[in-house]
Order: C-alpha cells, then structure tokens, then sequence
C-alpha cells in the first residue's frame, strides 16, 4: 500500500507589493532639518554629540584658552568661568563608554570562563561570579552614598607653562598667570 499523505497544501502566499519609501533626498533633508533643530534647541545635539562637543572644547581649552576666550560658541561653553566638564552630557558620554567596555570585557573573557568552567566545573565558577558581582555592587553603593569632595580648581601654570616663551604675545598669559588667577 502507497503511502500517500491527506493533509491539503496550503497555497502559498500572495506576493506582497513593496513597500514605498521615502525618496532619500527628501528623508536626508527632513533628518538634516530635524538633527539642526535639535541642536539647535538643545544647545548641544542629539545623544553623545553634545559630550563629544564639550569634550573637544575642553581639550582644545586645556591647549589654547585664549581662542576658547575670543570665539563666541566656544565661549558659550567655556569661556571665563565656564567648565565645559560640568555637562551632564559628559556624564552619559561616560556611561555609554562604560558600558561598551562592559560589553567588550564580556565579549573577551567569555571564552577564559567557558574554558576555566570546563576544568573546575561550573557550579564553583557561577559563585565566584555571584560572589565578586555583590562584593562589587556593594563597594559601589558604598562610595556612591558618601559625599564628594570639592573639586579644586584648575591650576593655570601647569596648562599654560608650557607655551609661556619671551615672547611679548605671551605676555596677557604672563600676566594672569602672576596674578594668580583661578578662575578656571
């Protein structure tokens, strides 16, 4: 006797029209409008760009603090008084490196646990891994809870030094500098 199966075909599915998109030249000039707004608006952009900005302002305030000084959008954010460090931006471009190193360390050191498991077993590693993640959570509740030391400020002579010459263009830089100016 042939086997033969009863069961009916199910036919198969129509084809489906493609989906229209947006034409491109369009979408990346509603995405420009909508990035320049955002910046804009905000003062610093969209997601780590305002930290990568403050980081950058930072560094090139470390480097030349005059210039920081004369140009207006870099006087916006650190000029005078101003510390382009103390931007909450700068906290989630930290967090965000974080946790990429988190995941990176994982991506690494996986296979190091797969193969340690594989000798000792895996019941001893995962309490290890258990045990050293509680002590670790535990110190960081305990240093997150204290309150946080002044930050002094920003001593000119180690920043400035080394572009102070005898030279009469550094002579404003000599002057605050022996003035004892710690405005940053």
């Amino acid at each position: 006797m042939a086997d033969t199966d009863t069961t009916p075909e199910a036919p198969a599915p129509a084809p489906r029209e493609p989906r229209k998109y947006i034409d491109p030249y369009l979408g990346g000039a509603l995405l420009g409008v909508v990035l320049f707004l955002a910046f804009y608006v905000t003062g610093g952009g969209l997601g780590a760009s305002a930290g990568i900005n403050h980081v950058q302002v930072g560094l090139l305030d470390l480097v030349a603090p005059g210039h920081v000084d004369r140009v207006a959008y870099l006087a916006e954010m650190a000029g005078g008084h101003r510390n382009p460090w103390a931007h909450s931006s700068i906290y989630m471009l930290v967090g965000t490196l974080l946790g990429s190193m988190y995941s990176l360390m994982q991506f690494l050191f996986v296979p190091v646990w797969g193969r340690v498991s594989d000798r000792v077993g895996r019941r001893p590693v995962l309490l290890w891994s258990v045990f050293t993640t509680a002590i670790g959570m535990l110190a960081l509740g305990t240093f997150l809870d204290k309150p946080k030391p002044p930050v002094p400020p920003r001593p000119r002579v180690i920043t400035e030094l080394p572009y102070v010459r005898s030279n009469s263009a550094y002579e404003p830089i000599i002057a605050r500098m022996s003035a004892g100016s710690t405005d940053r």
